[in-house]
């Protein structure tokens, strides 16, 4: 049964009446009415009424759900979602990214309840965002934060379904704006030893610069795991050299441990000697990408060409196409690269030129072993090699016998005394070339390809 009340006690004559009552699940409810008691009493028996009608299940208390979470403002949903995001294992700037991007396409939207997202809503929105210059890839990745934000909902009871699963992305490949290259073996030296001989930058000096290059080259770790190692991250075995970075740290939070080349060994050894266990490795700027340039600038390498830009994930590029170019078995470099994909690997990451590609080409092994001269002369009995040059006149009868063009009754004066067998294809007539003491009757073919000469007989 439910029962009135008026904030404030009788103090409060014209004031608002509130409803209390249990709902199907036992549970207490609050209600607001409004300053007429009788309105309130009929609002009160609606909601009791309810009650009953879902214990009965004459009302689905999902669809009843779903009704409700869609009529409250997308602000409140929002800010949940960022809740729910910040509960589980995921960074605080990856948490901002995601939300803020889903914040700011629903905004454009112009949506204000959850059950106002639409497709259409969704995709001009996109538009609009399109139409002031953003990028494919941050199209795509704005769409996916409020693909994702629709899927916590769903997932939550709070709608149906995913009401943008129909939404497409846009297509990256016509829309680039800031494709990596790999860097060449002597570009790599070159910016090693610019680094070495310059002045420090940005607090960083240049011999830690340099490690940090070479670290990235033939590891691959990202900038911001390789500003998260400590000594003690090192492995400096001889036999089984390895660097570990941390699930915390690592882009698909899991433990990582990456093995290292032995020509970093001694490197790192004299490097982190005077370094404790528990402190940082490197003193990775946040803005090292200006000291990556300054180095670039110094070593004479362009930051950016026609293949793309050398910014600091170029290294983790030249470290995956280094393993490729090195004959590495694709699922190895996958591993290595850490992808959950091996076409990421292969696609995005790996850099293969026209010279590279020659150069492999030129290793195949020979399919049938040298030609000798018994199969040239044998693809030469099948060519026309002993045919003068044809006349290309369409719906002719002429050849051309070494001292000018000829028609068919010049060249064969007896065709009279023998029966006639013309053949015609297409509209075309037949010419006749004399070669190896014998008649080779010889057909244009026509059609859309251009006009290629077929033997006859």
């Amino acid at each position: 049964m439910a029962t009135f009340y008026k904030r404030g006690g009788k103090k409060n004559k014209g004031g608002t009446w509130y409803i209390q009552y249990f709902d199907e699940n036992g549970k207490r409810c609050t209600v607001k009415g409004c300053s007429d008691r009788d309105a309130t009493e009929a609002l009160a028996r609606k909601l009791e009424a309810d009650v009953m009608l879902r214990k009965r299940g004459v009302i689905d208390t999902k669809l009843d759900r779903y009704a409700v979470e869609g009529r409250r403002p997308i602000g409140e949903h929002l800010d949940e979602w960022i809740q729910d995001l910040e509960s589980r294992d995921i960074t605080a700037k990856q948490v901002q990214l995601t939300s803020g991007r889903a914040k700011r396409l629903l905004e454009l939207a112009g949506i204000e309840r959850l059950n106002e997202i639409t497709p259409s809503a969704i995709q001009n929105a996109l538009a609009k965002l399109r139409e002031k210059g953003r990028a494919a890839k941050t199209l795509n990745d704005t769409l996916t934060s409020v693909k994702q934000f629709c899927g916590w909902a769903r997932a939550d009871g709070r709608i149906s379904e995913n009401p943008i699963d129909s939404v497409k992305g846009f297509n990256t490949r016509t829309d680039r704006r800031h494709d990596r290259r790999a860097l060449t073996d002597d570009e790599v030296r070159q910016l090693i030893r610019a680094a070495e001989n310059g002045p420090a930058l940005l607090g960083c000096s240049g011999i830690e610069r340099a490690l940090i290059y070479r670290l990235a080259v033939l590891s691959g770790l990202r900038a911001n795991e390789i500003r998260t190692l400590k000594k003690r991250s090192f492995i400096l075995d001889e036999t089984q050299p390895a660097v570990i970075v941390q699930a915390a740290f690592s882009k698909h939070r899991r433990e990582d441990i990456q093995p290292l080349p032995s020509e970093l060994v001694p490197l790192l050894r004299d490097y982190l000697k005077d370094i404790n266990d528990g402190d940082m490795a490197f003193d990775v700027p946040k803005k090292f990408v200006q000291a990556l340039r300054q180095d670039l600038e110094a070593a004479g390498i362009p930051y950016e060409t026609h293949n793309g830009f050398a910014d600091f994930h170029a290294l983790r590029h030249t470290f995956i196409t280094r393993l490729i170019k090195s004959g590495v078995n694709p699922k190895t470099a996958q591993t290595l690269a850490r992808h959950q994909d091996a076409s990421l690997t292969l696609n995005r990451y790996s850099h293969v030129e026209v010279i590279d590609k020659v150069a492999a080409l030129r290793q195949l092994p020979l399919l049938e072993g040298p030609i000798t001269d018994t199969q040239r002369q044998k693809v030469a009995a099948t060519g026309t090699d002993g045919l003068k040059d044809v006349g290309t006149s369409v719906g002719t009868q002429a050849a051309f016998d070494g001292k000018g063009w000829r028609s068919e009754a010049q060249m064969y004066p007896e065709k009279d005394n023998r029966k006639s067998d013309k053949v015609s294809v297409l509209g075309v007539g037949r010419q006749f070339v004399a070669g190896c003491g014998k008649n080779v009757r010889k057909e244009r073919e026509t059609g859309f390809e251009p006009a290629t000469l077929s033997l006859e007989g």
